[in-house]
């Protein structure tokens, strides 16, 4: 009995190690395999905490996600606005103060302005 307890153990650890790399839907077919096996007792608190921690994570990074393409959608507005700014001639200086860029960051774009017109 010792040696079952044992390998049952060492299988536990493996597939909680191995849920790192594990999607949701298949974390879910292992849960059920485990449970058909009678490993679930072993598995339960083990098993359960790993998944939360793992479905968490994953949906932390979806939201993180999102944030980078919601800031990066937002600095495109902002070069968006400074260039057509600048095809109005508006003041450099007056650009800065209402985008927050710097003076290189406006230059850098009406440089790149001015080489894909030519």
């Amino acid at each position: 009995m010792k040696d079952e307890d044992t390998k049952n153990l060492m299988i536990a650890g493996i597939i909680a190690a191995s849920y790192k790399f594990i999607d949701g839907d298949y974390l879910n077919k292992v849960e059920e395999w485990i449970r058909t096996t009678g490993l679930e007792r072993i598995f339960d608190d083990l098993f359960r905490e790993q998944k939360k921690k793992i479905l968490k994570e994953k949906e932390e990074e979806k939201i993180e996600a999102v944030n980078e393409a919601k800031i990066e959608t937002e600095i495109e507005t902002q070069k968006k606005i400074v260039r057509n700014m600048l095809e109005k001639n508006t003041d450099i200086v007056y650009i800065m103060e209402i985008t927050g860029f710097t003076k290189a960051q406006i230059l850098e774009l009406k440089k790149q302005k001015e080489s894909s017109v030519n």
